[in-house]
């Protein structure tokens, strides 16, 4: 399971894009248009950097935000996001705090439902076979780091994961 800071990285890593992909890729899409009509400035270029990978591809999306009615720059902007993909959604909830360092932190929640047990999925995910730690007596954890981590909880017919990640940006 790869971090989105590592996805990142890989980003800008990649080999150079054709002139069409250059400028699909510096039009503002869905998020961050709503980022600036909502008043967001500071956490601008961490919406930029990180919008695309927890939103998915431009249409297949819907976002709703939140943001402080007064000072909407100086506070943080947070999103909630369904994504659909092959028949299914997904639940993105994201947070963008500008910070005293003049960057922003983003704390973001993936929920995803599988139709495989927690065990399997942890398997998947490449997490030991011999089992993984609970935080209480049902929900289990992989840890990805300090900043990262994915809590597993059983349901009908299989398993929910909820990603957590927490970016300093």
């Amino acid at each position: 399971m790869r971090s989105i800071a590592t996805v990142l990285l890989a980003c800008f890593l990649s080999s150079a894009v054709s002139a069409q992909e250059a400028q699909q890729a510096s039009e503002p899409g869905t998020l961050q248009r709503l980022a600036v009509q909502s008043g967001i400035g500071r956490c601008l270029n961490a919406v930029r950097q990180v919008g695309p990978l927890i939103a998915g591809p431009e249409g297949s999306y819907a976002v709703l935000s939140m943001s402080h009615p007064v000072a909407p720059d100086a506070s943080a902007w947070t999103v909630s996001i369904e994504r659909a993909h092959d028949g299914v959604s997904d639940m993105v909830s994201a947070t963008f705090a500008p910070t005293l360092r003049g960057g922003c932190d983003v704390v973001y929640e993936l929920v995803q439902a599988w139709r495989m047990s927690c065990q399997d999925y942890a398997l998947k995910a490449g997490a030991a076979s011999t089992g993984f730690p609970v935080i209480g007596q049902r929900i289990g954890v992989l840890m990805g780091g300090a900043t990262r981590h994915v809590y597993l909880m059983r349901t009908v017919g299989g398993c929910t994961s909820i990603t957590k990640e927490y970016l300093f940006l």
